[in-house]
């Protein structure tokens, strides 16, 4: 039984779009990884400044930050750019007073905090957080790559946006933090 030339280009075809397909899959996980291990390394930062400087890691903001980098850790595999596209466009007239809300709680457990330095340290700690949140998504696939080194270098880019991305990064940490209060599926038992 012998393949003709054309289907054998449609075989090899098929082939290789199933090695792009298993390879995009496996970099997307991999991406997920690296965001995991880029919060942990904030989370760890901050659990380790309260030691040293005898803050109370159950400090409001300290909460709140720890519940935050948890949250966007947990669903750092679902945290996308369909996940935010979803988000957006399903948005109520509500959602602006939850982030409102959320940040001005978020304010509120900062002026709880005994000195100067320690706010703006924990305060630095999110934004940087939120700042690889915004890099994830903003950069997470091969075509969006592309598409901005074709438009300007990223660092001439990156600062013009930077507010308008850690806004979308907002709306994914709240994301996260509602959804990681949720109680975790059992077995009925």
């Amino acid at each position: 039984m012998a393949i003709e030339k054309g289907g054998v280009y449609v075989v090899l075809a098929v082939l290789y779009c199933g090695l792009l397909v298993l390879l995009l899959a496996l970099m997307r996980l991999d991406r997920a990884s690296h965001l995991r291990q880029r919060l942990s390394d904030l989370l760890y930062e901050a659990i380790e400044y309260a030691y040293e400087n005898h803050v109370s890691v159950q400090d409001p903001a300290h909460a709140m930050l720890q519940r935050s980098i948890n949250g966007m850790m947990r669903f750092s595999h679902d945290m996308g750019f369909t996940r935010f596209l979803l988000l957006w466009a399903t948005r109520t007239s509500q959602s602006p007073g939850m982030i409102k809300e959320y940040d001005r709680q978020w304010q509120d457990a900062l002026d709880q905090l005994p000195a100067a330095k320690h706010r703006e340290r924990i305060a630095g700690i999110r934004e940087r957080a939120l700042l690889e949140v915004s890099k994830h998504l903003a950069l997470g696939s091969l075509p969006r790559i592309l598409a901005l080194s074709k438009a300007a270098s990223l660092n001439r880019l990156w600062p013009r946006y930077r507010s308008s991305l850690l806004r979308r990064a907002r709306i994914l940490e709240i994301d996260a933090v509602m959804r990681s209060d949720r109680p975790r599926w059992s077995a009925g038992i």
